[in-house]
């Protein structure tokens, strides 16, 4: 029983994540991509492309992690900031050349 007189679950919940707590930038992007993430937990960062392809997988090199994008052609894209096996945030990244 919880403090609150609740069943106790073992399973922590977090606070959603804000804009400010996760950020990709510029978008539209042509050669490389700046991640912000401001969480505690530690993160990578999935590249997906619109076929649910995984493109590039990283993990995040503290609070802020620049990732080549030169080599991905033009599309559309989604980020994935991910930690401890479980999705934390989603982004959808335009990629032009």
């Amino acid at each position: 029983v919880d403090r609150d007189g609740g069943a106790a679950t073992g399973v922590e919940e977090q606070a959603p994540l804000t804009s400010s707590d996760f950020q990709v930038y510029p978008n539209p992007a042509s050669t490389q991509l700046t991640v912000r993430f401001n969480g505690a937990e530690t993160a990578y960062l999935k590249i997906v492309n619109v076929l649910g392809q995984v493109v590039l997988n990283k993990p995040m090199q503290g609070p802020v992690t620049v990732l080549d994008i030169s080599t991905l052609p033009a599309g559309v894209y989604y980020s994935w900031l991910m930690a401890h096996n479980r999705q934390l945030a989603v982004h959808k990244v335009v990629i032009s050349k």
